[in-house]
């Protein structure tokens, strides 16, 4: 049997056994529908993925989609807790839908948690590494609490508003909600990403309130701690610095409990923040560094791509690109 292309297009594609051009049964059809959002823009289950270790704790996948999209992952906190830990780190997605300074953290650079913003009205969710997840007609449950529906079938994503609470609440099937303020956001405010305020096990609940969770603090629209729920809870906290390009600050570190710390060093180009290195365990002997190399397009918006990754034995990857920048 061969399976031919029926139709095809940037969001999905048909495929049905050739041997049966007449349309007798039976016959096999299979339809691939991907998540809403930018053509596979980022690390989803349904997408085949090239993935490698390229050192330092830092992998390198390239998702085998239309757009051939590059993303980074390097893991730097994790800490066991009641349910949920502390797991923090950094994504670096080529496709993701900002740029520059949006991220505070250099262009298309992201903490490994999510995102949330208001596109008129649409509400568009980023997971951990970029991936967008769009979620569109927005209807009212009951009153003050609405419930938006993802812009594409097979998305294991739910989104709520509660106006009573002025929170959006992304759940994953799995139980686990990332709950946000639907009306304070983000560092400067713009672009208008809103604030996670809380993530936590809706499945796993005392008198009503979820057990399991993680809380997160602002100061000046800034992530200034992460918290768990254990007994004697736990603190990871993050400090930010302006200076390094115009608006928006930047993280410069990142603090565990016992105090270990990674330290964040950027370049700027053309007014933007680019991420340079990481020191992991800085200030230390144990001090582990990886550095990122960018090109630079010039075009009526500048932007850059990562181009090399080097780990901390001094390792160095390289990613080259087809054309300005597009796919590896």
């Amino acid at each position: 049997m061969i399976l031919g292309s029926v139709t095809g297009a940037s969001r999905w594609a048909s495929f049905a056994d050739s041997q049966d051009p007449a349309g007798a049964y039976p016959k096999l059809e299979i339809t691939y529908i991907p998540a809403p959002g930018t053509n596979g823009n980022g690390l989803e289950d349904y997408y085949e993925t090239l993935t490698w270790g390229i050192g330092g704790g830092t992998n390198l996948h390239v998702t085998l989609t239309n757009t051939r999209n590059i993303v980074i992952t390097k893991g730097l906190v994790s800490i066991p807790g009641r349910g949920i830990g502390i797991n923090l780190g950094l994504a670096y997605n080529r496709r993701a839908d900002w740029t520059r300074n949006d991220t505070n953290l250099g262009s298309n650079w992201q903490l490994s948690i999510p995102k949330l913003r208001v596109d008129g009205s649409d509400v568009i969710v980023y997971d951990s590494d970029g991936s967008e997840h769009v979620f569109v007609n927005r209807t009212e449950d009951e009153d003050g609490r609405f419930t938006y529906q993802p812009s594409a079938p097979g998305i294991r994503y739910t989104l709520i508003e509660v106006s009573n609470t002025e929170t959006y609440r992304f759940q994953h099937d799995s139980g686990l909600v990332h709950e946000f303020s639907s009306t304070l956001n983000i560092g400067d405010g713009s672009p208008a990403f809103k604030r996670l305020l809380k993530t936590y096990d809706t499945y796993h609940r005392v008198g009503g309130d979820p057990v399991n969770h993680l809380t997160y603090t602002y100061t000046d629209g800034y992530i200034t701690s992460i918290t768990d729920s254990s007994d004697l809870p736990r603190s990871v906290t993050l400090a930010w610095a302006a200076g390094h390009c115009s608006g928006s600050k930047v993280l410069t570190s990142i603090t565990e409990p016992s105090g270990i710390q990674s330290a964040f060093a950027y370049s700027t180009s053309t007014g933007y923040a680019y991420l340079a290195s990481v020191v992991e365990a800085s200030g230390t002997a144990d001090a582990r560094t990886s550095h990122f190399g960018y090109e630079t397009y010039s075009t009526s918006t500048p932007y850059a791509v990562i181009t090399s990754v080097t780990d901390p034995m001094n390792n160095t990857t390289t990613v080259a690109y087809h054309s300005t920048g597009d796919k590896p």
